[in-house]
């Protein structure tokens, strides 16, 4: 209970499969996400480790929204944007004017692959906003897609790059841009056939010097969700979305659907 990577390790667990436990038991959902909010509390009122408590009070703010309390979620981050101040750039230097410049590149490789991925997430969740204004979420998506193939994000984050296909492949059905959300569900299929299970965060080429920083983190170098459900959820995105049902007739759609029941079998 005093360990507080564990149960912080625990909660995250926990909170990724709650679709799953309370499958077919709301009540278990309703128990489940209790137990979690107790654990993650625990963590970020007594650790002392300012790390571990900004990711519970993370991960505590997801669960409340999950939960539709969004005035616990302000309560809990505040209102506005915090200013953000790096410091991984005076780090950095630090570690150069020592002699450790192995060391200085590692920490400028890690800022930048962590920044990549929350630029990814971030594009996910503004398109989610843009409900009313086709012009911007169409531009939104063409400058996401640059930054994913200038920066080859697939190499080494494939699940949030395909986080980001869902969203806009659902937008662009939103707006009854067929062709549109067609070529993403493509680009989405695609990424999926090529994924390898278990999925672990890496580097690639560029960022080789990243895995040392990876596996220290708490969760380690794995995603906190059983394969069989990543695998599941993917499937049913495309298989079992009713949001899709439109492009039922059309050829590109179908060959998609195939494919996907290929790969299941």
């Amino acid at each position: 209970w005093s360990c507080y990577p564990f149960v912080f390790s625990m909660a995250n667990l926990l909170l990724n499969h709650l679709p799953v436990l309370g499958k077919d038991d709301p009540a278990t959902i309703k128990k489940g996400s209790d137990e979690v909010r107790k654990l993650l509390t625990h963590v970020y009122q007594k650790s002392d480790d300012i790390n571990i408590q900004n990711q519970a009070k993370i991960m505590l703010s997801v669960l409340y929204l999950n939960n539709g309390q969004a005035k616990k979620v302000l309560e809990l981050l505040g209102t506005t944007v915090p200013q953000l101040v790096p410091p991984e750039s005076i780090i950095a230097s630090a570690y150069h004017l020592q002699g450790h410049s192995e060391r200085a590149e590692a920490t400028m490789q890690t800022a930048l692959y962590q920044y990549l991925v929350i630029m990814v997430s971030t594009f996910a969740n503004y398109l989610n906003l843009l409900d009313n204004n086709q012009k911007k979420f169409t531009e939104l998506v063409t400058k996401a897609d640059q930054f994913i193939a200038v920066f080859e994000i697939t190499s080494f984050h494939p699940m949030i790059v395909l986080n980001l296909y869902m969203g806009i492949a659902t937008g662009f059905m939103k707006y009854d841009d067929q062709a549109n959300a067609v070529k993403f569900l493509e680009k989405f299929a695609d990424l999926q056939s090529k994924l390898t299970f278990p999925i672990v965060l890496k580097g690639n080429h560029f960022f080789d010097k990243v895995d040392d920083w990876i596996n220290q983190l708490m969760i380690g170098n794995q995603m906190p969700r059983d394969e069989r459900v990543v695998k599941r959820e993917l499937e049913q995105f495309i298989l079992e979305n009713p949001i899709f049902d439109p492009l039922k007739d059309n050829e590109k759609y179908q060959a998609i659907v195939s494919q996907i029941k290929k790969d299941v079998k």
